[in-house]
């Protein structure tokens, strides 16, 4: 009896540690000629063309990574100098290569090593290496980063998570609306990138809450940090297809350091290029608004269609930013912006019914156009220590819509304002956490259509507030 319990023991042992190491696929990469190890190798993980994961090889030419993914996905093993290996894999396991040397022909290019850099959840890119004479803006360059990915609206993503947290020098001077960074400071400007995984932004909450967040952390070259650095474009050109003037135009100043930071942008154009993401906010963490939803909503404008081919518009953006950082707990941030856009939209539409003795064709047309102004301010102090965490946020936010509807002879207008104060208070002990949220929110909506028969109006008022109380306890017995 005693011989079968230990049979059983060892058996579930082995299956449990098999179990286990299935959970990793590591392995070994060598050159084929010489048999060395080869380090640096990335060693990428698509679903797609979409890189969800990577691993880099030590200075043994070793590799581990967590495997958390189901169903057949590829594998991208590449290192400058070798050819590129491509294999399909679907479970985890012990995967070794060996590469074949590959003769590049470089001109007038430097290859240097430390391209990458990885301390336990901190990758560290060296812009330098990567980046090119045709980068302008630093979004160019990181477009072009192992693991991070630009989507067409400008938010950046890391292993396939939209990151959390957007820094420059340490600050997120922007409040989470980084387009503002990523379309206008010049790429010369940042030396390094750095990515930071599991970070926690509450520093009292370090140790004792774990967070999946993601972080990015721009470093500026010395030159720049603490330099105005200003930008000035502008276009004009002549369209004979829609018998007008086409311009486009900008104005930016960035003056970015360690202890003030400084954005200030303005952009204006008619040629069909979206300028409404420079306000949008790209990160989802902190305590989000309340969705607000009216009695009237203008009709959307969309088309089976690439966006820049179906836009006519005339668009004028402006923000301002500035934020105080006292030491390395204390800050101010301060944020304004305005919008102002004006978006034409001509619809054609045939239908011909063929009949044994007749054909009709129905030709239907249909113009619209929406002129929206839209403006926010916001305003946030935050007191971030190890025993303490203090955040009050003040925001303002208005948006007038008119839309006209030629055919219908139709006329709706849809207004909102709205202000709220999101205030966050943790008190960290040595056995115990408290936190205290409170939110309040006000917003006023009117709306009215208008017609040939005559106008109605409506109008709506929305109040909210919540009060959050929450104490972690561990008690020493």
């Amino acid at each position: 009896m005693n011989t079968r319990l230990t049979i059983l023991f060892f058996l579930f042992l082995f299956s449990f540690l098999s179990s286990t190491h299935a959970q990793t696929l590591s392995g070994k990469i060598t050159d084929a000629e010489t048999n060395r190890p080869l380090e640096a190798v990335m060693i990428s993980v698509l679903r797609g063309n979409t890189m969800i994961d990577y691993a880099l090889t030590d200075a043994k030419g070793q590799f581990s990574l967590p495997w958390k993914h189901s169903g057949t996905l590829q594998l991208n093993i590449s290192l400058l100098g070798y050819k590129r290996e491509m294999r399909n894999i679907n479970a985890a396991g012990t995967l070794n290569l060996s590469l074949q040397p590959e003769a590049i022909v470089l001109k007038e290019v430097q290859i240097r090593p430390g391209r990458i850099n990885t301390r336990k959840d901190t990758v560290r890119y060296d812009l330098a290496q990567f980046a090119s004479s045709k980068d302008v803006h630093i979004k160019d360059v990181l477009k072009k980063l192992p693991g991070v990915d630009v989507d067409e609206n400008g938010q950046v993503k890391y292993k396939g998570k939209a990151i959390d947290h957007y820094f420059v020098e340490g600050m997120d001077v922007t409040g989470g609306r980084y387009n503002q960074i990523n379309n206008n400071l010049s790429a010369k400007a940042v030396k390094t990138a750095e990515i930071m995984e599991n970070y926690q932004s509450v520093k009292a909450l370090k140790g004792k809450i774990n967070s999946e967040e993601v972080a990015l952390n721009l470093k500026l070259d010395p030159k720049a940090r603490d330099q105005w650095i200003a930008n000035t474009t502008l276009g004009a050109g002549w369209s004979d297809d829609n018998d007008k003037l086409l311009w486009e135009g900008g104005l930016n100043a960035l003056q970015l350091g360690k202890g003030k930071q400084s954005v200030y942008n303005y952009k204006t154009n008619n040629n069909g290029k979206d300028l409404s993401n420079e306000q949008t906010i790209l990160t989802g963490s902190g305590w989000q608004e309340v969705p607000l939803s009216g009695f009237l909503a203008q009709p959307g404008i969309s088309a089976p269609l690439d966006k820049k081919r179906l836009l006519f518009n005339e668009t004028h953006t402006l923000n301002g930013n500035r934020m105080y950082k006292w030491n390395e707990d204390r800050s101010l941030r301060m944020q304004a912006g305005y919008t102002h856009d004006v978006i034409r939209q001509q619809r054609g539409n045939t239908q011909i019914y063929y009949q044994p003795t007749d054909t009709i064709q129905i030709d239907e047309t249909y113009h619209y156009r929406l002129r929206s102004d839209a403006a926010n301010l916001e305003l946030r102090y935050e007191d971030n220590s190890n025993r303490n965490y203090i955040s009050n946020r003040f925001t303002m936010d208005g948006e007038i819509n008119h839309g006209r509807s030629e055919e219908l002879r139709q006329t709706l207008r849809t207004s909102r304002l709205s202000a709220g104060n999101y205030f966050n208070l943790i008190r960290n002990r040595e056995n115990s956490t408290w936190e205290f949220r409170s939110a309040t929110q006000y917003a006023y909506q009117p709306a009215s259509l208008l017609l040939e028969e005559g106008k109605s109006k409506f109008n709506q008022h929305s109040f909210y507030t919540e009060l959050n109380s929450t104490c972690k306890c561990n008690r020493i017995l």
